[in-house]
């Protein structure tokens, strides 16, 4: 489990978040995810988007309405957006969250979305539902922006605030890279997992949860 955190480093795009000018989205639109939303939440942007490009990966049991939304959205919005199919190696999703700006992940219903822990690794600002634990590893406002899955015109709000404030986007990037850290290092979780199984061999009881899943960070 975790992230090789100095792999991760190198594959990260250099400079501040803010600089950066992709825009990430996942692309799943299936009885939970709800990428549509997203894709229409972004046209409420359009007056933003100049010099960005949109980057959708794409992945359920039927991909190719979702890769034609985002066709007719280039084609509107004169932006362009590709795509990354699925199984992409995970080195290469690592790679495109640490060139992106914003990552949205929009789901009705989800425990701890991957893609989410993937961007605060990679300085993406994350915009992600509020169907899952995000609560739980992002401060809403100020590490991310949590919205309802099924409201366009909230994510149209948070994308844009996320495009306007350089600021917030730079600051989230520091906090939650301290908080990968801290809580998904592989070879700290290794020698935590080793030790809690050392322990259990040795009869040892615990007094205390391992570990503290709603504790506050940032």
């Amino acid at each position: 489990g975790g992230f090789d955190i100095k792999r991760a480093a190198e594959l990260r795009m250099p400079g501040p978040t803010s600089a950066r000018r992709v825009i990430t989205v996942k692309g799943y639109q299936d009885w939970a995810g709800r990428a549509f939303v997203a894709l229409q939440a972004l046209r409420g942007c359009a007056d933003l988007l100049t010099g960005y490009r949109i980057t959708i990966y794409t992945g359920g049991r039927d991909p190719e309405p979702v890769r034609i939304a985002g066709e007719l959205l280039s084609q509107d919005l004169n932006i362009p957006v590709s795509f990354v199919p699925p199984r992409t190696p995970h080195e290469s999703m690592l790679r495109l969250h640490g060139q992106s700006r914003i990552s949205i992940g929009l789901s009705i219903s989800d425990s701890i979305a991957i893609s989410l822990l993937e961007a605060m690794l990679m300085g993406s600002f994350p915009i992600q539902s509020n169907t899952g634990a995000a609560y739980e590893w992002i401060e809403d406002g100020k590490t991310g922006l949590i919205v309802p899955p099924e409201d366009p015109h909230a994510v149209t709000e948070a994308i844009r605030r996320a495009l306007w404030e350089d600021q917030l986007v730079d600051a989230a990037a520091e906090i939650n890279q301290r908080v990968i850290a801290e809580r998904c290092d592989r070879r700290q979780l290794a020698e935590r997992v080793t030790a809690t199984y050392e322990r259990i061999a040795a009869g040892q009881t615990f007094e205390k949860p391992i570990s503290e899943p709603n504790a506050h960070y940032g």
